[in-house]
């Protein structure tokens, strides 16, 4: 099942092969079975190996017997009391729509885990969760009517077809479908404005991967726009302190106002222009899924960059700008430790066990790409895919590498970690973080580095040592 909203209609339920994705936890008091248990010394009262007081030796005692776990009776506040034969739990729903691999991890982050209804008890308490926008349950008023089908009255009409299907259900589920047909078919529109060749064949772009040819080193390549420019700027101050760093960072600016700010700031660092921006703009502001869109379209073009690098032999790092050094990843020369790997790949979650499923699930922050005809043909089907799917590229990319003849390897969460490192349990601390995550409602990418203390770049626009080196 999944949940959606719309702000015309009044419906937010509707049925499909995906999930509303349910937070569970339950059984004993602290929100898992267990049973009481006090602890004593068993040699004469004192503890240790003593000997007790003089006389006789006490008898041991009886074994205590064991307490039964407590039924969970109340739950935290937002979050509702299921009553199960295994016993109770508490419960949450999360407004989302996404497959059950996207959200178990998210289920973890809470703390729970994801799961299922059971009774017509518990659809009901779930479906008393939603609520109507104009403020009742009646009437048709922002419904938007669809043709007749076969002949009939304009739908939906509340009637069941002759496969006892509610013609309401089936309108919405068709709905469902043309939405993602038309977030493809518009994808896949803009995608055709910046071909892969326009890209690889641009004299501009050329002279940058020649640079990036030439470096004794692979190259950290960033993509930004202005969106982010700050954020760019506080990351140049974060490898600023890092023996041999900045040398190695390349990047690539998807407007001209960003690409100007960085190459006036840092006219060293090797720096060019995919104007991304005359596409976006031509978009319909009021598109649906309009920034998820030009999300996915930074993807795809992520991906045809990627391939054209490699295409020229050129091996690179691909990383983000808000990722946190806390150490000289440099130094490591983590690409010599995998001689024999096309890539290396970051992955999803922390120590906690609960992670233990997805291993080697990619994330996609931070990758390693050795360039030859192998991963040229990676990335063009990793484009291929996201033209075709409405998916993530690190879903796609977690695909391929099942592939053996790619030969992914996956860099330990020790050395390379996504925002799931802030939910474990923070025993190591990684070499490169990325912060995919903790931002608040109406928050910018900065904000959370402000809030997290994680900002290197003084207002004046000098880099803060001092702030490096609390990092840690």
């Amino acid at each position: 099942m999944t949940v959606f909203k719309a702000s015309d209609s009044k419906l937010f339920l509707k049925l499909s092969e995906k999930f509303i994705f349910f937070g569970f936890y339950g059984g004993g008091e602290n929100g898992h079975s267990s049973s009481s248990s006090s602890s004593e010394s068993h040699e004469g009262g004192r503890g240790g190996h003593g000997h007790g007081h003089e006389g006789r030796p006490r008898p041991p005692r009886p074994p205590l017997r064991p307490r039964p776990s407590r039924e969970k009776t109340n739950c935290p506040a937002d979050w509702m009391l299921f009553k199960r034969s295994q016993g109770n739990w508490c419960v949450q729903v999360f407004v989302g729509t996404m497959t059950q691999y996207q959200a178990e991890p998210l289920c973890v982050a809470q703390g729970a885990v994801l799961y299922g209804l059971q009774n017509d008890d518990e659809r009901m308490r779930m479906a008393d969760t939603f609520y109507w926008t104009d403020g009742q349950a009646t009437g048709t008023d922002g419904f938007a009517w669809g043709p007749p089908l076969h002949g009939g009255p304009p739908q939906p009409d509340g009637a069941v077809n002759s496969w006892g299907q509610n013609y309401f259900q089936s309108i919405f589920t068709d709905y469902r479908v043309f939405r993602q047909k038309d977030f493809l078919l518009t994808l896949n529109d803009l995608s055709a404005q910046i071909p892969f060749e326009d890209i690889h064949e641009d004299y501009e772009f050329d002279e940058f991967a020649n640079n990036l040819k030439a470096m004794p080193k692979a190259p950290y390549l960033i993509l930004y726009d202005s969106s982010n420019i700050d954020v760019v700027l506080n990351h140049v101050c974060n490898l600023q302190f890092i023996p041999n760093t900045l040398q190695r960072l390349v990047a690539v600016a998807f407007d001209e106002k960003s690409e100007m700010i960085l190459r006036k700031n840092y006219p060293e660092i090797p720096n060019v222009l995919i104007n991304l921006k005359p596409i976006v703009d031509s978009m319909d502001p009021k598109k649906q899924n309009r920034g998820y869109l030009v999300y996915t379209l930074a993807l795809v073009v992520h991906a045809k960059i990627c391939a054209s690098l490699a295409a020229r032999g050129i091996d690179f790092w691909s990383m983000h700008q808000d990722t946190l050094w806390t150490q000289n990843f440099d130094m490591m020369n983590v690409e010599d430790r995998y001689p024999d790997a096309n890539m290396l790949f970051d992955t999803i979650g922390n120590e906690n066990p609960s992670y233990d499923r997805m291993r080697d699930w990619v994330c996609g922050a931070t990758f390693f790409v050795r360039g030859n005809p192998t991963t040229f043909q990676f990335f063009r089907q990793l484009e291929s895919y996201m033209l075709s799917y409405q998916s993530p590229d690190s879903s796609i990319m977690t695909y391929l590498c099942g592939h053996h003849h790619y030969k992914c390897e996956f860099l330990p969460q020790w050395m390379v970690s996504s925002f799931n490192y802030f939910e474990g349990p923070r025993e190591n601390v990684p070499v490169l973080i990325q912060l995919d995550g903790g931002k608040k409602p109406g928050e910018s990418k900065m904000d959370v580095l402000k809030r997290g203390h994680f900002v290197f770049r003084n207002q004046n626009g000098t880099c803060n040592e001092r702030s490096f080196h609390k990092l840690r």
